[in-house]
């Protein structure tokens, strides 16, 4: 069983708040995001958490199997227990509604929060859970059947509109036709500028220690760029979380990441192969290098170059 408390900040002194939530049997929570998610000023709380389904395992043992991943948003509210509509509060009390609403139900993996569509409302990016009944009544089409389980993930749009009576919101999640890939469990995805425009792109960490990189055309359209393999010297490694910072200073964000095996860890670096910063401001517009006046220039031909990974032990 566990709980999430919150601490509420005040000029005076940092009080305890009595626990919002607790877990049932079924439900494990996992991660919490804290944001805007109604758009209204106020920080609210999505807690994501699996759901367990028991099953006869091996040896006619009880186990438990995770049937799906649940996604709840409970709301800050005020001190009259409505949705609160700004930054003020007469008692000073930082409250959420105790009732989570589930917002979105997923197969496999955590979605990735983003502002999607560029509208300052969180959108989610994951996979679509469907549940046996649902499966068993679609057509009886084996091959519709696996692609449909076989299908990628989806991103679910946010709208979130207001009773308008100051008693909550009315939240849903639609989904769009745009498919990506599978993500991986636990994934590492990322809202990060991969081309150089300083406009934010999508890195996504699949299944199978793949990637795809999703380009931003400036009105937060995206256009599938690349998918790749991240590429492991021995069969045993397990690759850590994924990170992006300018490691060589040429001006582009290169990929780190630890990979692990039994007997050791190491610290790997991809490189973002793209047009680098110009060494000094006499290079004029060259060809072979960006000025600082160029800093957010598109380069559309960058690739991360698996074949010269470097290794920091």
């Amino acid at each position: 069983m566990a709980t999430l408390k919150i601490d509420g900040f005040s000029k005076k002194e940092i009080e305890q708040s009595r626990k919002i939530i607790e877990d049932g049997d079924r439900f494990e929570c996992e991660n919490v995001v804290a944001a805007d998610f109604m758009n209204r000023g106020m920080v609210d709380l999505m807690v994501m958490g699996s759901v367990y389904k028991k099953a006869t395992g091996i040896f006619g043992r009880e186990e438990k199997i995770k049937d799906l991943v649940v996604a709840r948003i409970f709301r800050q509210i005020n001190h009259k227990g409505r949705a609160a509509m700004s930054t003020k509060s007469t008692e000073g009390e930082v409250a959420f509604k105790e009732q989570g609403d589930i917002v979105g139900m997923f197969r496999g993996a955590q979605p990735m929060v983003l502002d999607f569509n560029g509208n300052r409302q969180l959108d989610l990016l994951g996979k679509k859970y469907m549940s046996e009944n649902e499966m068993d009544n679609l057509e009886q089409d084996q091959a519709a059947q696996k692609r449909q389980k076989e299908s990628g993930s989806s991103v679910f749009y946010s709208t979130a509109t207001s009773t308008g009576d100051g008693t909550g919101f009315i939240h849903e999640y639609i989904e769009g036709e745009t498919k990506f890939c599978e993500l991986a469990q636990p994934h590492f995805s990322s809202v990060v500028d991969l081309n150089g425009d300083c406009v934010p792109d999508i890195f996504l960490h699949c299944v199978d220690n793949t990637f795809e990189l999703w380009l931003n055309d400036g009105k937060s359209n995206f256009t599938l760029y690349s998918r790749n393999k991240i590429s492991l010297s021995n069969s045993n490694d397990e690759i850590g979380q994924i990170s992006f910072a300018d490691i060589n200073a040429d001006g582009s964000l290169d990929m780190v990441y630890p990979v692990c095996n039994d007997k050791e860890c190491r610290l790997e670096i991809v490189y973002n192969n793209q047009l680098p910063l110009c060494k000094n401001s006499y290079s004029g517009f060259s060809k072979e290098c960006r000025t600082l006046a160029q800093v957010c220039m598109q380069n559309n031909k960058f690739s991360f170059d698996f074949e010269k990974v470097s290794l920091v032990v």
